[in-house]
């Protein structure tokens, strides 16, 4: 993430718009959907596009708000990250999806803690 903003620290607009355009077609390859149709995905297209315009013009125009929000940011996603991994290790991730609608249904579910998982004879 550092080196995103090291990247572009300093770029004008329409640098940080066109590595931005340069980019988003990868991003919503990733987010795309079967069901979604040709004039969805050119709507998708088009908020990103109104959204990538604005935020170049925010960090170009308010450069030291956009860092510590990057800052920010990277913080928060490292902790969510940690503790997804901690969460979903202890089963904590899975028994919430059991447990709650639209889940993993309770039938599925198998605790990785049951008793009987030392007693192998």
């Amino acid at each position: 993430m550092i080196a995103v903003l090291d990247l572009i620290d300093g770029a004008d607009q329409l640098t940080l718009a066109t590595i931005a355009g340069l980019v988003w077609p990868l991003v919503q390859a990733v987010m795309d959907r079967v069901e979604w149709t040709a004039n969805r995905r050119r709507l998708v297209a088009i908020a990103a596009a109104v959204v990538i315009s604005l935020v170049a013009w925010w960090m170009g125009s308010y450069p030291l708000q956009a860092d510590m929000i990057a800052t920010q940011a990277a913080v928060a996603l490292g902790y969510a990250q940690a503790s997804f991994a901690v969460l979903k290790r202890l089963g904590v991730l899975d028994w919430a999806g059991a447990v709650t609608p639209g889940g993993e249904s309770k039938s599925d579910y198998e605790a990785r803690h049951r008793a009987d998982d030392g007693a192998e004879g």
